[in-house]
């Protein structure tokens, strides 16, 4: 799915996305999908507790994130990141609230991608 995301090109010129966007969204899917195992396995109880995409919701939604910032655009990217927006930060509190390890990971990635978006829509 990120690969095919990645080459799609825009509707507008069909040709592949090399922005800045993409490759940012394309790393945090990424991190999310190879790399939040990883982590959590280190900061967390052990690899066999590790969260893993399309298992858990955490690293699931981070990657959505990424995902749909890559292929979506203007008023559809925001509509289509809410629900994944709203688990991230409401997940990342939950984790405050109990203080577990890597709390902050859920919420930095919203930071970084909204903040990637916002900036597109200006550029």
């Amino acid at each position: 799915m990120l690969a095919l995301a990645l080459f799609a090109g825009s509707s507008r010129t069909h040709e592949p996305s090399k922005g800045l966007s993409t490759w940012i969204g394309a790393t945090v899917a990424m991190v999310s999908v190879l790399a939040y195992p990883v982590i959590a396995a280190t900061i967390g109880p052990g690899l066999s507790h590790a969260e893993t995409y399309g298992l858990h919701p955490d690293p699931t939604a981070i990657a959505t994130l990424g995902v749909l910032l890559i292929i979506l655009r203007g008023t559809t990217l925001w509509l289509a990141m809410l629900i994944p927006i709203l688990w991230c930060v409401i997940t990342s509190l939950t984790l405050m609230a109990i203080d577990a390890t890597g709390a902050l990971i859920p919420l930095v990635a919203v930071i970084i991608i909204a903040g990637t978006a916002i900036a597109r829509g200006r550029g």
